[in-house]
């Protein structure tokens, strides 16, 4: 298969079952599996990101294009609450996924599968309330039916970069994920529009204070941290690539570490942002061989790809020759000192179009000085994301 730098893009939906760990160790995990068959969209993923990211903005007029061409068309994207697509996270060539869970609000509780996603930081579903289909195509929450639901007041509302957008009032309930129940605040849309294709209810934002849409809310983990439901302060996470793990499913594991999901030690870097878990990334490598490139960069399981500066995304396409079966080596980067490897055959991401021998790059140019690290760099490297003061990220290569 050949490569082209500029993409059109692939994804697919992974499913949660949720297992529960022992309660006396305070620790939890949410088990991954996958969708499979769904058709790429690149740009949907792009014109996403311009809004997610302000400080990414490429592309903009190609997006205008699209979005009108979809207008016309009386075509909806889908769309998860923290401005990613519905569809985004977790891919792998010929095999892509985002993973989601479940988890239960109110009492007694009402299910909901939920996008776990570390670049933002709300728990967002619809309500009972809200009667447009794209609600009515998913689970709803029905205050009324609990004993603890607790009104806010407060208003809310987010517009995406596709036109998609949701509005409602905050509550306040008890939110419960595989066993550990918190006092949590909720954004409950009464309206939107453009999540009907999803079959996710709504995100569950694992980022920090501050990054919410409504200033003040409290995050999960911030709640869980200060009621001792923990037993470590963290969010460990593996989402293994498909076509290594062989069906093995993803893991978020909260309150502790699996030591046997990675090989090595892990490496903690600090964590140098205050809104995102925005870390160093001291080198970007191909073959073993400095390119030159260094940058502040957003680790991020909401983002499918891997977004580096322009000169940085040329200097590698500049290399990789168009037959993908004869590129010798992996594409690294370096965090705390060590490298950590996007195997070759993780490159490629999709097929320019249906039955094209040409395909596109899973890592792409943005602005430069703003890198976004997302799953492709995910599914080979176990990710510690540690709420501890200051916060930090862990790392360490995949176990397969």
């Amino acid at each position: 298969m050949k490569l082209s730098s500029f993409l059109p893009a692939a994804a697919v939906l992974a499913a949660l079952s949720v297992s529960v760990a022992s309660s006396t160790r305070k620790e939890f995990s949410v088990s991954a599996a996958r969708r499979l068959n769904y058709k790429p969209d690149y740009w949907k993923q792009v014109c996403k990101m311009n809004a997610r990211y302000e400080n990414l903005r490429f592309h903009e007029e190609e997006c205008a294009v699209y979005l009108k061409q979809r207008a016309s068309k009386g075509v909806t994207l889908s769309v998860s609450a923290n401005g990613t697509i519905g569809d985004e996270p977790a891919l792998d060539d010929g095999s892509d996924s985002e993973y989601y869970g479940a988890i239960q609000i109110g009492t007694p509780g009402q299910r909901f599968l939920v996008d776990f996603d570390t670049g933002s930081s709300d728990i967002w579903i619809d309500s009972i309330s809200c009667g447009t289909s794209s609600c009515m195509s998913h689970a709803r929450f029905n205050e009324s039916r609990s004993s603890t639901f607790q009104k806010d007041g407060r208003l809310w509302n987010i517009t995406y970069g596709d036109q998609s957008s949701a509005a409602g009032r905050l509550g306040s309930d008890i939110v419960n994920v595989s066993g550990i129940a918190v006092r949590q605040t909720i954004a409950l849309a009464t309206s939107e529009t453009g999540f009907a294709d999803t079959p996710s209810d709504g995100m569950f934002g694992l980022g920090f204070n501050g990054n919410e849409v409504v200033p003040g809310v409290q995050t999960f983990m911030s709640n869980a941290i200060q009621q001792n439901k923990l037993e470590l302060p963290v969010v460990s996470v593996y989402l293994p690539s498909q076509r290594r793990a062989k069906g093995a499913v993803g893991q978020y594991l909260f309150g502790a570490i699996d030591h046997t999901l990675y090989t090595g030690n892990l490496t903690y870097v600090p964590v140098n942002g205050t809104a995102w878990w925005q870390v160093q990334f001291d080198d970007f490598r191909f073959n073993g061989t400095s390119l030159g490139f260094n940058s502040t960069g957003i680790v991020d399981t909401g983002t499918s790809l891997i977004y580096v500066g322009d000169e940085a995304a040329k200097a590698l396409h500049s290399l990789i020759p168009r037959a993908m079966n004869s590129v010798p080596g992996p594409v690294e980067f370096r965090l705390g000192g060590k490298d950590f490897a996007v195997p070759y055959l993780d490159i490629p991401f999709a097929r320019v179009s249906e039955g094209s021998e040409y395909c596109v790059s899973s890592i792409q140019g943005g602005q430069n000085g703003f890198w976004i690290v997302g799953d492709s760099f995910i599914k080979n490297t176990y990710c510690v994301f540690d709420h501890s003061t200051p916060p930090r990220l862990g790392l360490a290569p995949l176990k397969y």
